[in-house]
């Protein structure tokens, strides 16, 4: 992915997807860049064209792109697994997972919800394909990507995990044509589409009148916390 995606499956008659601040290429140009990959791209397994067409999409730099067009660059920068499916099925796997690779920063959630949800300049771009495309401003795969990046920012300063209400305040407005609004019985309703990737919990506030506040906390710090005090454990029961 040395040439961005997206110039390889430019339209000469159309718009290029550049996230608003590129223009369509010179068309001589852009019809070397095609004779020269066509024979690529047509040996590229559907499934491959697919993934490619989605990145097209997404103003990435060279380095972002090769990190998830390459599986085994993949594979090192991402915080758990992702099929070339699953990033179909779910684009905003790659926003939730991805930590940089140390050659860039990370995909944030703003760059990849462009892409899926453009404002009025990107309106005569290519519309997206199902199953990648997003219909609805609540889409639950939308909405877990801003709670996974407001928890994994808070645990950066420190925070390991957040209250409900701090959650739901703390989400990236993603975009101010399609916010992103969620009422707290949203995390109960979609429990099982959060499971494995943000754990719900509650933590007892101590008073004169006690009580039980929910709270949220990615998973993999949960895990993180539990195995280190298993470790704990073990090791004070072979000192005493």
């Amino acid at each position: 992915m040395e040439v961005p995606a997206r110039l390889i499956i430019v339209r000469l008659a159309g718009t290029v997807p550049t996230g608003g601040k590129g223009k369509a290429p010179d068309k001589a140009f852009a019809l070397n860049i095609i004779r020269a990959t066509a024979p690529t791209w047509l040996g590229l397994p559907p499934g491959r064209r697919k993934l490619l067409e989605l990145l097209s999409r997404f103003d990435l730099t060279p380095a972002q792109g090769k990190r998830v067009w390459e599986e085994s660059k993949r594979r090192a920068a991402f915080t758990s697994p992702a099929s070339d499916v699953e990033i179909i099925n779910n684009p905003y796997l790659i926003a939730e997972r991805d930590l940089d690779g140390g050659e860039d920063v990370a995909i944030s959630p703003e760059v990849i919800d462009h892409g899926l949800l453009p404002d009025e300049g990107l309106a005569s771009a290519p519309k997206v394909e199902e199953p990648s495309c997003v219909k609805s401003a609540a889409d639950r795969r939308r909405v877990r990507c801003a709670l996974v990046t407001a928890l994994r920012e808070a645990g950066e300063a420190g925070d390991s995990l957040l209250s409900l209400g701090e959650s739901l305040g703390r989400l990236p407005p993603l975009s101010a044509a399609h916010p992103i609004l969620v009422p707290p019985d949203w995390i109960e309703g979609n429990a099982l589409f959060l499971g494995g990737v943000i754990s719900r919990l509650a933590f007892e506030v101590k008073g004169d009148t006690p009580s039980n506040v929910p709270a949220l906390q990615l998973s993999e710090i949960k895990s993180r916390e539990e195995k280190t005090g298993e470790d704990i454990s073990r090791s004070l029961r072979q000192v005493y």
